[in-house]
């Protein structure tokens, strides 16, 4: 699988700015810890089960493969859901992404991702354009990723983001201010909540697995924060266009 760069260099400052988690690698490898029952203050600081839980998180997403994704977000005046799965192993994913305007105008474009390439469903418009031998065969636009003009490629990086090839530093994580915020349900599981005044990000992490079930964090270019929910997770196939399927973009 090609590993490109126009991803790959904003991983990390991405990690480090919306995610809000260090990338430095530490020697423990363990799973979370288990929660304690010690009754806690919402807006409490974090200890040190919570420090270990968080500093494993981006890693036991890597671990597990990849999951299952739904996240939704508003740009300008649209409102924008992106349902899907990623790879995390293999920096691929597929996306559904409806846009509606509120007033009854909907719009679903089938995208599919690696590390260095972004595939668009072509529209009927774009297939009008093909010579006549290949508007049977065609059915995907294939482009360079291109975060700082599509909203997007935006929410792309920032899937691919929610994965480490290697625990966090806790010490760098506990001064990354973050508190805990009590316990919630996502899709019937209890999950720890913990955010992050500093970065502006919020973490539901499983109780009992330490696996991310729900992020809330801002984009650039966003005017409300994004909230993706992850579910079954674990290994995931993404079936890439075959190079007979695909024509790359003029843009």
């Amino acid at each position: 699988m090609s590993r490109g760069r126009p991803f790959a260099f904003r991983l990390i400052a991405l990690t480090l700015c919306v995610v809000g988690l260090a990338t430095t690698a530490c020697s423990k490898g363990e799973s979370a810890s288990a929660p304690t029952t010690t009754t806690r203050a919402v807006g409490s600081p974090i200890n040190g089960d919570d420090i270990d839980r968080l500093a494993q998180m981006l890693f036991l997403d890597y671990q597990v493969g990849g999951a299952r994704i739904s996240a939704s977000v508003t740009y300008d005046d649209l409102s924008i859901t992106v349902t899907g799965a990623v790879d995390w192993r293999e920096h691929t994913g597929r996306l559904d992404v409806t846009t509606s305007d509120g007033q009854g105008g909907e719009r679903t474009q089938q995208v599919r991702f690696t590390a260095d390439t972004v595939f668009d469903r072509i529209t009927p418009e774009q297939a009008a354009r093909l010579p006549e031998d290949r508007r049977g065969t065609v059915k995907w636009v294939a482009r360079p990723p291109s975060p700082d003009q599509r909203p997007i490629d935006r929410v792309i990086e920032l899937l691919v983001s929610l994965a480490a090839s290697r625990p966090d530093n806790p010490q760098l994580v506990a001064q990354k201010q973050v508190t805990y915020e009590g316990t919630e349900t996502v899709g019937e599981r209890k999950a720890f909540v913990y955010t992050s005044a500093k970065v502006g990000a919020t973490y539901w992490l499983d109780a009992d697995s330490g696996h991310l079930l729900r992020f809330r964090g801002s984009l650039p270019g966003f005017a409300e924060p994004i909230v993706i929910d992850l579910s079954e997770q674990g290994p995931t196939e993404i079936e890439l266009p075959g190079s007979a399927e695909q024509v790359r973009s003029s843009d």
